[in-house]
């Protein structure tokens, strides 16, 4: 791509950076008098923010998987994740159920418990209400 540079009082684009010819004032023998810099342009047309490189920083963790990730797995090592990836295979095809009606339930179902004694109320099993017989 091709740098834009911008004069930001006349906003006069030009293919190359420097002084703006129209703004900037001149003396008598060529001097500067007031110079007037063109600003760089990004792709889209808005003045171009330079990125600040900021040194990354490296953890232990990261040097140790760089390590880890050049090996070779061993043989221990690839029945271990191919009997993962086929019980996570199988779990997939387990977990999407689709019912008689063609709608696909998602979540646990829920089993509504009898009450334990005659209140109503009561939801749970063992009751203090309830008489042991």
């Amino acid at each position: 791509m091709l740098k834009k540079w911008k004069c930001m009082t006349c906003d006069d684009v030009a293919n190359f950076k420097g002084l703006c010819r129209e703004c900037t004032e001149y003396g008598t023998s060529g001097e500067v008098v007031t110079p007037v810099h063109r600003v760089r342009l990004d792709e889209f047309g808005q003045v171009h923010v330079p990125k600040t490189n900021e040194p990354r920083r490296i953890t232990h963790e990261m040097m140790v998987n760089q390590r880890k990730s050049g090996r070779r797995l061993t043989k221990r090592q690839k029945v271990a994740l191919q009997e993962r990836l086929k019980a996570e295979a199988e779990a997939m095809r387990n977990a999407v159920e689709v019912s008689e009606d063609g709608l696909m339930e998602f979540g646990e179902s829920v089993v509504e418990s009898k009450p334990c004694c005659a209140n109503e109320t009561c939801s749970s099993e063992v009751c203090e209400d309830s008489e042991e017989e």
